[in-house]
């Protein structure tokens, strides 16, 4: 086919393995012209290629990866996702089948290797670490993890500017996540012990905590919200308040579903120190379904 021709993408068993058999290339001989790209089921990806399809499919409306129901990769890095620009700020990210094994939209898969997030650091040399929205004010971050916000928060920069989202599914993915397949613990449900750090935090001055919720204030078409972005994670319960639901409410008034819950989490914890932000998010927008 000519260069800058081909408008959809639908792929079937896509598998992405070696140098042989290298996608990106032909992303890139259509980066002008593709306006809609689906991927399902996906056994592999490779994360550059996806940084192609971000970083020069400028006209790219939907864009939807179905993982495939086995060990796979369909995931990013975070150096590749704030490697270049986004280009394709158009997007809409559609929401595919509920009934997929995982979806995706802007990057369906975050993977880095971490920032304390289960109360372990990575970075230990001697003694303990604390997870940084554990330790007393004001934090003081160690090298990789300064390194670590700072990627994070260009890729935050880059979502940030997708204004016309209406739905996303963001999994984040540890290098410290362990996948056992004979007992049913996969990468499928481990995103949601993960979250996505500073994300849904407005951040504490007094502290020197970082947020990064303001650079989402865009997102007023937005509907959906899943992955790791769970109210009852380790981060998020200290750093998610009411103060931060009530600013996602402002700024994102079309919400009709965020993953804030995990599924076998029926009810919400309630607290003796006033409503917390899941309660409070119940009585005032019981419409809003927080579990999926």
């Amino acid at each position: 086919m000519t260069p800058q021709m081909l408008q959809k993408l639908s792929s079937y068993q896509c598998l992405e393995r070696n140098e042989e058999n290298d996608f990106s290339g032909l992303f890139h001989r259509h980066s002008t012209t593709l306006r809609s790209i689906e991927l399902s089921p996906c056994w592999s990806i490779k994360s550059n290629t996806l940084r192609t399809i971000l970083c020069e499919c400028q006209s790219l409306e939907v864009f939807v990866v179905i993982q495939a129901d086995s060990p796979s990769h369909c995931g990013i890095d975070l150096v590749d996702a704030v490697a270049a620009p986004w280009v394709c700020t158009n997007l809409d990210c559609q929401q595919p089948s509920r009934s997929s094994a995982a979806t995706a939209a802007a990057a369906e898969t975050l993977a880095w290797d971490g920032i304390n997030n289960y109360g372990e650091s990575e970075v230990i040399l001697t003694g303990v670490l604390k997870p940084y929205y554990e330790r007393e004010g004001p934090i003081v971050f160690t090298t990789q993890e300064e390194e670590q916000f700072r990627l994070l928060e260009l890729f935050y920069r880059q979502l940030g500017q997708l204004t016309q989202l209406e739905f996303i599914s963001l999994r984040a993915q540890l290098e410290t996540d362990e996948v056992d397949w004979v007992h049913g613990v996969d990468h499928y449900t481990a995103y949601q012990r993960n979250s996505m750090p500073g994300m849904l935090s407005l951040g504490d001055s007094e502290t020197g905590r970082p947020g990064f919720l303001h650079l989402f204030s865009g997102w007023k078409k937005l509907k959906s919200l899943i992955g790791s972005v769970a109210l009852d994670a380790p981060e998020t319960r200290r750093t998610v308040q009411l103060k931060e639901m009530k600013y996602m409410l402002a700024q994102w008034p079309v919400l009709c579903q965020a993953e804030f819950m995990q599924v076998e989490d029926q009810e919400v914890e309630k607290s003796v120190d006033g409503p917390s932000a899941l309660e409070w998010l119940q009585e005032v927008r019981p419409d809003i379904e927080i579990v999926l």
